[in-house]
Protein backbone atom coordinates (compact mmCIF):
# COMPACT_ATOMS: atom_id res chain seq x y z
CA UNK A 1 0.00 0.00 0.00
CA UNK A 2 2.80 2.38 0.39
CA UNK A 3 3.96 1.91 -3.14
CA UNK A 4 0.47 2.88 -4.26
CA UNK A 5 0.16 7.11 -3.65
CA UNK A 6 3.69 6.92 -5.16
CA UNK A 7 2.48 5.73 -8.37
CA UNK A 8 -1.15 7.73 -8.25
CA UNK A 9 1.11 10.82 -8.34
CA UNK A 10 2.73 9.87 -11.41
CA UNK A 11 -0.47 8.73 -12.44
CA UNK A 12 -1.76 12.66 -11.56
CA UNK A 13 0.52 14.67 -12.73
CA UNK A 14 0.31 12.92 -16.26
CA UNK A 15 -3.25 13.01 -16.33
CA UNK A 16 -3.13 17.01 -15.34
CA UNK A 17 -0.12 17.60 -18.18
CA UNK A 18 -2.87 16.03 -20.47
CA UNK A 19 -5.50 18.95 -19.32
CA UNK A 20 -3.01 21.68 -20.79
CA UNK A 21 -3.41 20.47 -24.42
CA UNK A 22 -6.13 20.32 -26.87
CA UNK A 23 -9.21 19.45 -27.05
CA UNK A 24 -9.38 20.83 -23.64
CA UNK A 25 -6.74 23.56 -23.70
CA UNK A 26 -6.49 24.39 -20.12
CA UNK A 27 -3.27 26.15 -19.59
CA UNK A 28 -3.51 26.79 -15.74
CA UNK A 29 -2.91 22.19 -15.66
CA UNK A 30 0.51 23.55 -17.34
CA UNK A 31 0.90 25.14 -13.93
CA UNK A 32 0.21 22.87 -11.70
CA UNK A 33 1.16 19.72 -13.59
CA UNK A 34 4.47 18.79 -11.96
CA UNK A 35 3.03 19.80 -8.55
CA UNK A 36 2.10 15.64 -7.18
CA UNK A 37 4.97 13.76 -8.87
CA UNK A 38 7.22 16.69 -7.53
CA UNK A 39 5.87 16.96 -4.09
CA UNK A 40 5.73 12.93 -3.67
CA UNK A 41 9.31 12.87 -4.91
CA UNK A 42 10.97 15.58 -2.22
CA UNK A 43 8.72 14.18 0.83
CA UNK A 44 8.54 10.28 0.23
CA UNK A 45 11.34 8.34 1.29
CA UNK A 46 11.24 5.30 -1.23
CA UNK A 47 13.07 3.13 -3.27
CA UNK A 48 14.79 4.42 -6.90
CA UNK A 49 12.54 1.63 -8.22
CA UNK A 50 9.53 3.56 -7.54
CA UNK A 51 10.56 6.60 -7.83
CA UNK A 52 11.57 5.50 -11.88
CA UNK A 53 8.25 3.51 -11.71
CA UNK A 54 6.03 6.34 -10.55
CA UNK A 55 7.88 9.10 -13.18
CA UNK A 56 7.67 5.93 -16.42
CA UNK A 57 3.43 5.75 -15.08
CA UNK A 58 4.00 9.68 -15.43
CA UNK A 59 4.86 9.56 -19.08
CA UNK A 60 2.66 6.84 -20.10
CA UNK A 61 -0.22 8.15 -18.41
CA UNK A 62 0.21 12.03 -20.10
CA UNK A 63 1.46 10.24 -23.73
CA UNK A 64 -1.13 7.52 -24.15
CA UNK A 65 -3.65 10.05 -23.36
CA UNK A 66 -3.01 13.54 -25.52
CA UNK A 67 -1.63 11.00 -27.70
CA UNK A 68 -4.26 8.53 -28.44
CA UNK A 69 -5.55 9.91 -31.77
CA UNK A 70 -2.37 7.91 -33.10
CA UNK A 71 -4.66 5.03 -32.67
CA UNK A 72 -6.22 6.05 -35.94
CA UNK A 73 -3.20 4.76 -37.99
CA UNK A 74 -1.37 2.19 -35.71
CA UNK A 75 -2.43 1.02 -32.57
CA UNK A 76 0.95 -0.18 -32.34
CA UNK A 77 2.74 2.47 -33.39
CA UNK A 78 0.53 4.47 -30.54
CA UNK A 79 2.23 2.38 -27.93
CA UNK A 80 5.66 1.97 -29.30
CA UNK A 81 5.80 5.86 -29.32
CA UNK A 82 4.23 6.34 -25.42
CA UNK A 83 6.74 4.00 -24.15
CA UNK A 84 9.43 5.55 -25.58
CA UNK A 85 8.53 8.86 -24.82
CA UNK A 86 7.68 8.00 -21.34
CA UNK A 87 11.58 7.38 -20.32
CA UNK A 88 12.32 11.24 -20.81
CA UNK A 89 9.42 11.59 -17.94
CA UNK A 90 11.20 8.87 -15.52
CA UNK A 91 14.55 10.23 -16.48
CA UNK A 92 13.43 13.77 -14.62
CA UNK A 93 11.88 12.04 -11.86
CA UNK A 94 14.87 10.30 -11.09
CA UNK A 95 17.01 13.21 -11.39
CA UNK A 96 14.69 15.54 -8.94
CA UNK A 97 14.53 12.84 -6.37
CA UNK A 98 18.25 12.63 -6.48
CA UNK A 99 18.46 16.15 -6.23
CA UNK A 100 15.94 16.81 -3.73
CA UNK A 101 17.33 14.70 -0.94
CA UNK A 102 17.77 14.63 1.40
CA UNK A 103 16.13 17.43 2.50
CA UNK A 104 18.38 20.08 5.31
CA UNK A 105 17.88 20.50 8.52
CA UNK A 106 17.54 23.92 8.42
CA UNK A 107 15.42 25.16 5.45
CA UNK A 108 17.50 27.62 3.10
CA UNK A 109 16.41 29.69 0.60
CA UNK A 110 19.62 29.77 -1.81
CA UNK A 111 19.55 25.91 -1.54
CA UNK A 112 15.28 25.94 -2.69
CA UNK A 113 16.09 28.27 -5.40
CA UNK A 114 19.05 25.86 -7.12
CA UNK A 115 16.61 22.65 -6.74
CA UNK A 116 13.84 25.29 -8.47
CA UNK A 117 16.32 26.17 -11.27
CA UNK A 118 18.03 22.72 -11.16
CA UNK A 119 14.48 21.08 -11.74
CA UNK A 120 13.10 23.48 -14.20
CA UNK A 121 16.83 22.74 -16.21
CA UNK A 122 16.59 19.33 -16.15
CA UNK A 123 12.83 19.49 -17.76
CA UNK A 124 14.29 21.78 -20.44
CA UNK A 125 17.34 19.62 -21.18
CA UNK A 126 15.04 16.58 -21.61
CA UNK A 127 12.55 18.58 -23.96
CA UNK A 128 15.33 19.68 -26.37
CA UNK A 129 16.46 16.20 -26.19
CA UNK A 130 13.18 14.69 -27.11
CA UNK A 131 13.15 16.91 -29.94
CA UNK A 132 16.54 15.94 -31.97
CA UNK A 133 17.01 12.23 -30.51
CA UNK A 134 16.43 9.56 -33.22
CA UNK A 135 15.04 12.37 -35.75
CA UNK A 136 13.03 14.58 -32.80
CA UNK A 137 9.62 14.42 -31.45
CA UNK A 138 8.93 17.94 -29.72
CA UNK A 139 5.09 17.80 -30.06
CA UNK A 140 3.14 19.25 -27.19
CA UNK A 141 6.26 20.49 -25.10
CA UNK A 142 5.30 22.14 -21.98
CA UNK A 143 5.41 25.63 -23.17
CA UNK A 144 2.84 24.51 -25.63
CA UNK A 145 0.13 24.73 -23.26
CA UNK A 146 0.41 28.69 -22.77
CA UNK A 147 -0.01 28.83 -26.18
CA UNK A 148 -3.82 30.63 -25.43
CA UNK A 149 -2.17 33.03 -23.23
CA UNK A 150 -0.76 35.86 -25.35
CA UNK A 151 1.41 37.89 -23.35
CA UNK A 152 3.26 34.81 -22.64
CA UNK A 153 3.83 33.27 -25.78
CA UNK A 154 5.33 36.77 -27.09
CA UNK A 155 8.54 35.31 -24.82
CA UNK A 156 9.24 32.76 -27.52
CA UNK A 157 11.05 35.60 -29.14
CA UNK A 158 13.76 35.35 -26.63
CA UNK A 159 14.27 31.16 -26.18
CA UNK A 160 11.32 29.75 -28.32
CA UNK A 161 8.73 27.56 -26.57
CA UNK A 162 11.49 26.32 -24.50
CA UNK A 163 12.11 29.04 -22.68
CA UNK A 164 8.21 29.08 -22.19
CA UNK A 165 8.87 25.74 -21.10
CA UNK A 166 11.86 26.78 -18.57
CA UNK A 167 9.45 29.56 -16.87
CA UNK A 168 6.60 26.84 -16.43
CA UNK A 169 8.66 24.35 -14.44
CA UNK A 170 10.08 27.06 -12.47
CA UNK A 171 6.95 28.08 -11.62
CA UNK A 172 5.71 24.23 -10.74
CA UNK A 173 8.94 23.61 -8.64
CA UNK A 174 8.80 27.03 -7.09
CA UNK A 175 5.37 26.08 -5.55
CA UNK A 176 6.50 22.33 -4.47
CA UNK A 177 9.30 23.75 -2.65
CA UNK A 178 7.99 26.59 -1.20
CA UNK A 179 5.37 24.75 0.01
CA UNK A 180 7.37 22.24 1.67
CA UNK A 181 9.69 24.94 3.65
CA UNK A 182 6.48 26.45 4.56
CA UNK A 183 5.07 23.06 6.19
CA UNK A 184 8.06 22.08 7.98
CA UNK A 185 8.65 24.96 9.64
CA UNK A 186 5.05 25.21 10.67
CA UNK A 187 5.26 21.50 11.80
CA UNK A 188 8.01 22.38 13.96
CA UNK A 189 6.55 25.55 15.47
CA UNK A 190 9.44 27.40 13.71
CA UNK A 191 9.09 31.23 13.07
CA UNK A 192 8.26 32.21 9.23
CA UNK A 193 11.84 33.40 7.54
CA UNK A 194 11.99 35.34 4.31
CA UNK A 195 11.73 33.24 1.30
CA UNK A 196 13.26 35.28 -1.78
CA UNK A 197 13.67 32.00 -3.54
CA UNK A 198 9.33 32.03 -4.47
CA UNK A 199 9.90 36.01 -4.88
CA UNK A 200 12.79 35.62 -7.11
CA UNK A 201 10.98 32.97 -9.59
CA UNK A 202 7.89 35.27 -9.55
CA UNK A 203 10.29 37.91 -10.76
CA UNK A 204 12.05 36.04 -13.74
CA UNK A 205 8.64 34.57 -14.84
CA UNK A 206 7.10 38.33 -14.40
CA UNK A 207 9.98 40.32 -16.05
CA UNK A 208 10.43 37.88 -18.93
CA UNK A 209 6.28 37.93 -19.60
CA UNK A 210 6.94 41.95 -19.73
CA UNK A 211 9.44 41.85 -22.11
CA UNK A 212 7.51 39.92 -24.24
CA UNK A 213 4.52 41.40 -23.93
CA UNK A 214 5.42 44.70 -24.48
CA UNK A 215 5.84 44.22 -28.45
CA UNK A 216 1.58 43.45 -28.42
CA UNK A 217 1.61 47.51 -27.09
CA UNK A 218 3.07 49.03 -30.30
CA UNK A 219 1.00 49.71 -33.47
CA UNK A 220 1.81 47.70 -35.95
CA UNK A 221 4.47 48.88 -39.00
CA UNK A 222 3.41 46.38 -42.60
CA UNK A 223 5.62 46.32 -45.59
CA UNK A 224 2.42 45.05 -47.56
CA UNK A 225 -0.37 42.23 -47.79
CA UNK A 226 -0.40 38.46 -49.26
CA UNK A 227 -4.06 37.95 -50.88
CA UNK A 228 -3.97 34.49 -50.84
CA UNK A 229 -6.97 31.74 -51.54
CA UNK A 230 -6.19 28.40 -48.73
CA UNK A 231 -8.53 25.30 -50.35
CA UNK A 232 -8.91 22.69 -47.87
CA UNK A 233 -10.65 19.73 -50.03
CA UNK A 234 -11.30 17.57 -46.66
CA UNK A 235 -10.75 14.24 -48.68
CA UNK A 236 -11.15 11.04 -46.26
CA UNK A 237 -7.58 9.69 -45.79
CA UNK A 238 -6.47 6.03 -44.68
CA UNK A 239 -2.94 5.64 -44.95
CA UNK A 240 -3.23 2.06 -45.58
CA UNK A 241 -4.86 2.34 -48.61
CA UNK A 242 -5.66 4.83 -51.53
CA UNK A 243 -9.34 7.02 -50.97
CA UNK A 244 -9.14 9.32 -53.85
CA UNK A 245 -7.23 9.14 -57.75
CA UNK A 246 -4.99 11.94 -58.57
CA UNK A 247 -7.85 13.27 -60.88
CA UNK A 248 -10.26 13.24 -58.23
CA UNK A 249 -7.94 15.24 -56.13
CA UNK A 250 -6.40 17.26 -58.87
CA UNK A 251 -10.74 17.70 -59.80
CA UNK A 252 -11.68 18.80 -56.41
CA UNK A 253 -9.17 20.92 -55.28
CA UNK A 254 -9.89 23.16 -58.73
CA UNK A 255 -13.24 23.26 -58.27
CA UNK A 256 -13.18 24.66 -54.29
CA UNK A 257 -10.66 27.02 -56.34
CA UNK A 258 -12.31 28.67 -58.94
CA UNK A 259 -15.31 28.96 -56.81
CA UNK A 260 -13.15 30.60 -53.64
CA UNK A 261 -11.77 33.06 -56.85
CA UNK A 262 -15.70 33.99 -57.66
CA UNK A 263 -16.37 35.02 -54.16
CA UNK A 264 -13.02 36.54 -53.33
CA UNK A 265 -13.53 40.37 -52.41
CA UNK A 266 -10.73 40.92 -54.60
CA UNK A 267 -7.88 40.24 -56.55
CA UNK A 268 -5.66 36.54 -55.46
CA UNK A 269 -2.11 37.36 -55.05
CA UNK A 270 -1.33 33.03 -54.32
CA UNK A 271 -3.94 30.37 -54.38
CA UNK A 272 -2.16 27.40 -51.82
CA UNK A 273 -3.33 23.61 -51.89
CA UNK A 274 -2.38 21.60 -49.21
CA UNK A 275 0.19 19.04 -48.58
CA UNK A 276 -0.58 16.08 -51.26
CA UNK A 277 -3.56 13.88 -49.84
CA UNK A 278 -2.77 11.27 -52.80
CA UNK A 279 -0.02 9.33 -52.55
CA UNK A 280 1.09 10.03 -56.56
CA UNK A 281 2.26 13.07 -58.80
CA UNK A 282 -0.39 15.45 -58.56
CA UNK A 283 1.60 17.21 -61.72
CA UNK A 284 0.81 13.54 -63.95
CA UNK A 285 -3.22 14.13 -63.69
CA UNK A 286 -4.42 14.52 -67.11
CA UNK A 287 -5.99 17.92 -66.48
CA UNK A 288 -3.30 19.42 -64.78
CA UNK A 289 -2.47 21.98 -67.64
CA UNK A 290 -5.50 23.58 -67.81
CA UNK A 291 -5.75 23.75 -64.03
CA UNK A 292 -2.27 25.08 -64.25
CA UNK A 293 -2.88 27.80 -66.74
CA UNK A 294 -6.31 28.65 -65.21
CA UNK A 295 -4.71 29.57 -61.82
CA UNK A 296 -1.33 31.39 -63.18
CA UNK A 297 -1.63 32.33 -66.42
CA UNK A 298 -4.82 33.12 -67.04
CA UNK A 299 -5.32 35.58 -64.04
CA UNK A 300 -1.80 36.20 -63.26
CA UNK A 301 -1.25 34.99 -60.03
CA UNK A 302 0.79 31.78 -58.53
CA UNK A 303 -0.25 28.31 -57.16
CA UNK A 304 1.11 26.68 -54.52
CA UNK A 305 0.78 23.03 -53.83
CA UNK A 306 1.93 20.15 -52.46
CA UNK A 307 2.90 17.02 -54.20
CA UNK A 308 4.80 13.46 -54.46
CA UNK A 309 8.02 14.24 -56.36
CA UNK A 310 9.93 11.50 -58.28
CA UNK A 311 13.60 12.04 -59.50
CA UNK A 312 16.27 9.85 -60.31
CA UNK A 313 17.71 10.39 -56.66
CA UNK A 314 14.52 9.53 -54.56
CA UNK A 315 10.95 10.39 -53.85
CA UNK A 316 10.11 13.56 -52.09
CA UNK A 317 7.21 14.95 -50.09
CA UNK A 318 7.44 18.29 -51.79
CA UNK A 319 6.23 21.94 -52.27
CA UNK A 320 5.61 23.06 -56.18
CA UNK A 321 5.42 27.05 -56.79
CA UNK A 322 4.16 28.16 -60.72
CA UNK A 323 4.12 31.52 -61.67
CA UNK A 324 2.08 32.89 -64.71
CA UNK A 325 5.30 34.38 -65.68
CA UNK A 326 7.36 31.30 -65.46
CA UNK A 327 7.42 28.06 -66.73
CA UNK A 328 9.42 25.61 -64.36
CA UNK A 329 8.19 25.50 -60.74
CA UNK A 330 10.48 26.53 -58.03
CA UNK A 331 10.24 23.41 -55.81
CA UNK A 332 10.92 22.28 -51.83
CA UNK A 333 11.64 18.98 -50.72
CA UNK A 334 10.52 18.02 -47.55
CA UNK A 335 13.66 18.27 -44.99
CA UNK A 336 11.98 16.30 -41.94
CA UNK A 337 10.59 13.13 -42.42
CA UNK A 338 7.94 11.24 -40.45
CA UNK A 339 9.56 8.25 -38.84
CA UNK A 340 6.75 5.24 -39.68
CA UNK A 341 5.14 7.78 -42.17
CA UNK A 342 7.53 8.57 -44.29
CA UNK A 343 10.08 5.88 -44.20
CA UNK A 344 11.21 3.02 -41.54
CA UNK A 345 14.27 3.18 -39.14
CA UNK A 346 15.86 -0.11 -38.81
CA UNK A 347 13.47 -1.93 -41.23
CA UNK A 348 17.20 -3.87 -42.25
CA UNK A 349 17.66 -4.59 -38.69
CA UNK A 350 14.41 -5.21 -37.17
CA UNK A 351 11.73 -6.18 -40.06
CA UNK A 352 8.61 -6.51 -37.73
CA UNK A 353 8.71 -2.77 -37.60
CA UNK A 354 7.07 -2.42 -41.12
CA UNK A 355 3.84 -3.36 -39.38
CA UNK A 356 3.93 -0.10 -37.79
CA UNK A 357 4.21 2.27 -40.92
CA UNK A 358 1.71 1.92 -44.30
CA UNK A 359 4.88 2.64 -46.65
CA UNK A 360 6.11 0.65 -48.60
CA UNK A 361 9.00 2.51 -49.50
CA UNK A 362 11.04 5.14 -47.95
CA UNK A 363 10.70 8.79 -49.19
CA UNK A 364 14.04 10.97 -49.12
CA UNK A 365 14.73 13.67 -47.36
CA UNK A 366 15.42 17.37 -48.85
CA UNK A 367 18.10 19.62 -47.94
CA UNK A 368 17.56 22.90 -49.07
CA UNK A 369 15.75 25.21 -46.67
CA UNK A 370 16.06 28.41 -49.33
CA UNK A 371 12.35 30.20 -49.54
CA UNK A 372 10.57 30.34 -52.68
CA UNK A 373 9.89 33.87 -54.68
CA UNK A 374 6.32 35.00 -55.15
CA UNK A 375 7.34 37.54 -57.34
CA UNK A 376 3.91 38.77 -58.64
CA UNK A 377 3.11 40.33 -54.77
CA UNK A 378 3.70 43.44 -54.10
CA UNK A 379 6.52 43.75 -52.72
CA UNK A 380 7.64 40.48 -53.94
CA UNK A 381 7.76 38.01 -51.21
CA UNK A 382 9.89 35.48 -50.09
CA UNK A 383 8.27 31.89 -48.76
CA UNK A 384 9.41 29.36 -46.65
CA UNK A 385 7.27 25.90 -47.09
CA UNK A 386 6.78 23.62 -44.07
CA UNK A 387 5.50 19.94 -44.96
CA UNK A 388 3.62 18.20 -42.03
CA UNK A 389 4.79 18.43 -39.03
CA UNK A 390 7.89 20.80 -39.62
CA UNK A 391 5.98 23.09 -38.29
CA UNK A 392 6.65 21.42 -35.10
CA UNK A 393 10.07 21.82 -35.08
CA UNK A 394 11.64 24.99 -34.07
CA UNK A 395 15.01 24.68 -35.32
CA UNK A 396 13.82 24.19 -39.24
CA UNK A 397 11.58 27.01 -38.89
CA UNK A 398 14.82 29.34 -37.54
CA UNK A 399 16.88 27.98 -40.60
CA UNK A 400 14.52 28.92 -43.21
CA UNK A 401 13.85 32.50 -41.35
CA UNK A 402 17.72 32.99 -41.43
CA UNK A 403 17.66 31.95 -45.36
CA UNK A 404 15.50 35.10 -45.74
CA UNK A 405 11.93 33.75 -45.39
CA UNK A 406 9.25 36.71 -44.56
CA UNK A 407 6.39 33.86 -44.18
CA UNK A 408 5.66 30.35 -43.39
CA UNK A 409 2.89 28.51 -45.32
CA UNK A 410 2.35 25.21 -43.78
CA UNK A 411 0.86 22.60 -46.26
CA UNK A 412 0.07 19.52 -44.16
CA UNK A 413 -2.73 16.62 -44.46
CA UNK A 414 -4.16 16.01 -40.72
CA UNK A 415 -7.07 14.04 -42.37
CA UNK A 416 -5.03 10.94 -41.49
CA UNK A 417 -6.22 11.53 -37.79
CA UNK A 418 -9.67 12.40 -38.77
CA UNK A 419 -11.89 14.38 -36.44
CA UNK A 420 -9.23 14.59 -33.42
CA UNK A 421 -7.28 16.27 -31.44
CA UNK A 422 -4.59 16.33 -33.43
CA UNK A 423 -5.09 19.07 -36.51
CA UNK A 424 -5.94 21.67 -33.03
CA UNK A 425 -2.62 19.91 -31.38
CA UNK A 426 -0.62 20.99 -34.28
CA UNK A 427 -1.99 24.69 -35.16
CA UNK A 428 -1.04 25.16 -31.35
CA UNK A 429 2.32 23.78 -31.88
CA UNK A 430 2.69 26.12 -35.23
CA UNK A 431 1.78 29.09 -32.99
CA UNK A 432 5.33 29.53 -31.21
CA UNK A 433 7.18 29.37 -34.84
CA UNK A 434 5.61 32.47 -35.93
CA UNK A 435 6.24 34.15 -33.20
CA UNK A 436 10.08 32.35 -32.50
CA UNK A 437 11.15 34.32 -35.76
CA UNK A 438 8.42 37.22 -35.95
CA UNK A 439 7.09 36.19 -38.89
CA UNK A 440 3.27 35.63 -40.14
CA UNK A 441 2.30 31.57 -40.92
CA UNK A 442 -0.51 30.16 -43.31
CA UNK A 443 -1.77 26.82 -42.67
CA UNK A 444 -3.21 24.70 -45.44
CA UNK A 445 -4.64 21.66 -44.50
CA UNK A 446 -6.42 18.72 -46.40
CA UNK A 447 -8.53 18.39 -43.18
CA UNK A 448 -8.39 20.03 -39.68
CA UNK A 449 -7.79 23.41 -39.17
CA UNK A 450 -6.70 25.84 -42.39
CA UNK A 451 -6.05 29.15 -40.73
CA UNK A 452 -3.67 32.39 -40.69
CA UNK A 453 -1.38 33.28 -37.60
CA UNK A 454 0.12 36.43 -36.96
CA UNK A 455 3.59 37.16 -36.31
CA UNK A 456 2.39 37.87 -32.87
CA UNK A 457 1.29 34.11 -32.53
CA UNK A 458 -2.46 35.19 -32.84
CA UNK A 459 -4.96 32.89 -34.92
CA UNK A 460 -6.62 35.51 -36.93
CA UNK A 461 -8.82 33.92 -39.18
CA UNK A 462 -9.87 30.02 -39.77
CA UNK A 463 -12.02 28.26 -41.98
CA UNK A 464 -14.73 27.16 -40.22
CA UNK A 465 -18.71 26.36 -40.71
CA UNK A 466 -21.60 28.37 -39.08
CA UNK A 467 -20.97 25.67 -36.50
CA UNK A 468 -17.55 26.31 -35.63
CA UNK A 469 -16.61 23.01 -37.37
CA UNK A 470 -13.01 22.62 -39.16
CA UNK A 471 -13.22 19.23 -40.72
CA UNK A 472 -15.30 20.74 -44.03
CA UNK A 473 -14.36 21.59 -47.70
CA UNK A 474 -13.77 25.33 -48.84
CA UNK A 475 -11.52 27.88 -49.16
CA UNK A 476 -10.31 30.18 -47.35
CA UNK A 477 -9.81 34.27 -48.51
CA UNK A 478 -7.80 36.74 -46.77
CA UNK A 479 -5.27 39.80 -47.01
CA UNK A 480 -2.07 38.78 -44.46
CA UNK A 481 0.17 41.55 -43.44
CA UNK A 482 3.42 40.74 -44.09
CA UNK A 483 5.60 42.54 -41.24
CA UNK A 484 9.08 44.03 -41.73
CA UNK A 485 12.26 41.52 -41.39
CA UNK A 486 14.45 41.34 -37.95
CA UNK A 487 16.48 39.45 -36.58
CA UNK A 488 14.95 37.87 -32.93
CA UNK A 489 16.74 37.29 -30.88
CA UNK A 490 15.96 32.97 -30.90
CA UNK A 491 16.79 33.59 -34.39
CA UNK A 492 20.08 34.58 -33.39
CA UNK A 493 20.62 32.18 -30.56
CA UNK A 494 18.38 29.53 -31.26
CA UNK A 495 18.07 26.98 -28.21
CA UNK A 496 20.61 28.80 -26.09
CA UNK A 497 18.04 27.99 -22.76
CA UNK A 498 18.57 24.28 -23.68
CA UNK A 499 22.44 24.98 -23.63
CA UNK A 500 22.20 27.23 -20.26
CA UNK A 501 20.30 24.38 -18.50
CA UNK A 502 22.96 22.13 -19.39
CA UNK A 503 25.36 24.41 -17.46
CA UNK A 504 22.82 24.50 -14.55
CA UNK A 505 22.39 21.25 -14.44
CA UNK A 506 25.92 20.56 -14.45
CA UNK A 507 26.72 23.15 -10.97
CA UNK A 508 23.51 22.36 -9.47
CA UNK A 509 24.94 18.66 -9.62
CA UNK A 510 28.54 19.83 -8.51
CA UNK A 511 26.79 21.22 -5.55
CA UNK A 512 24.48 18.44 -4.08
CA UNK A 513 28.19 16.55 -4.38
CA UNK A 514 30.00 18.51 -2.31
CA UNK A 515 26.98 19.58 0.03
CA UNK A 516 26.15 16.30 0.51
CA UNK A 517 30.08 16.13 2.21
CA UNK A 518 29.67 19.25 4.10
CA UNK A 519 26.22 19.91 5.36
CA UNK A 520 24.61 17.28 7.95
CA UNK A 521 21.00 16.59 6.61
CA UNK A 522 17.58 15.07 8.35
CA UNK A 523 15.83 12.16 6.65
CA UNK A 524 12.52 13.68 5.37
CA UNK A 525 9.31 12.82 6.64
CA UNK A 526 7.03 10.11 5.16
Amino acid sequence: MKFLPVILSGVASGLLLTLGYAPFDQAWAGWVCLLPLALTMTLCRCPWRWSLAAGYLFGVAHFATSLHWLTTVSVLGWAALTLYLALYFAAWTAWWRWLAHPLPVTPNSARNFSLILGGAAAWVALEWLRGALFTGFPWNQLGVTQHAVVGLVQSAEFGGVLLVSWLVALGNLAVVMVGVRLWRELRRGQPARARWEFTLTLAIIGVTFALGARGLFKPPAYAGALRYLAVQPNFPNDPWRADVTVDEALAKMYVLSVSGLARAPGPVDLVIWPETPVGDELYLALDFPRVRRALTVARGGAWLFGSNIYTAGGIYNGALLYSADHGEPQDYYKNHLVPFGEYTPLKNVLPWLLQLTPVSVDFSAGADTAPLTLANAAPPLHIAPLICFEDAFAAQARRAARHGAELFVNLTNDGWFKDSAAPAQHLHNAVFRAVENRLPLLRVTNSGVTAEISERGVTRKVLQDAAGKTFIDGALYGALPIPPRYETVYQRWGDWIAGLSAVILLIVSAGKIFRKKLVPASPPPR
